[in-house]
């Protein structure tokens, strides 16, 4: 029960544990640099230098990801909290990571 309960997803009353880039997964390279995703080349600091809890908890991006402080179309999607986009393809497309989902269909 680390995570807590799972939330209720509104639509269909399945329980589910929302997981996307930064919040819930984050990718730690074979030199300890600690990234968002393994696509998304913004390292967040190294764990031979810092707890990796300390790195998730304080890293204002992931703060911003878990909060899904997201703009343009992501910012205003009902899926946001669930979904969040793809952080990667923001950064690639934007050179943001809290930028809108440029392959999103919806």
């Amino acid at each position: 029960e680390i995570l807590g309960e799972p939330k209720e997803n509104g639509n269909n009353n399945k329980k589910i544990i929302p997981t996307r880039d930064g919040d819930g997964i984050i990718f730690i390279s074979y030199d300890g640099n600690v990234y968002p995703s393994g696509f998304l080349p913004i390292s967040l600091g190294n764990v031979r230098e810092k707890s990796i809890v300390e790195i998730y908890r304080e890293s204002e991006l992931l703060k911003k990801i878990r909060a899904s402080e997201f703009k343009g179309k992501c910012g205003i999607c009902s899926y946001k909290n669930i979904c969040g986009g793809s952080r990667a393809r923001a950064y690639t497309f934007y050179q943001d990571p809290l930028a809108e989902d440029p392959a999103c269909p919806y």
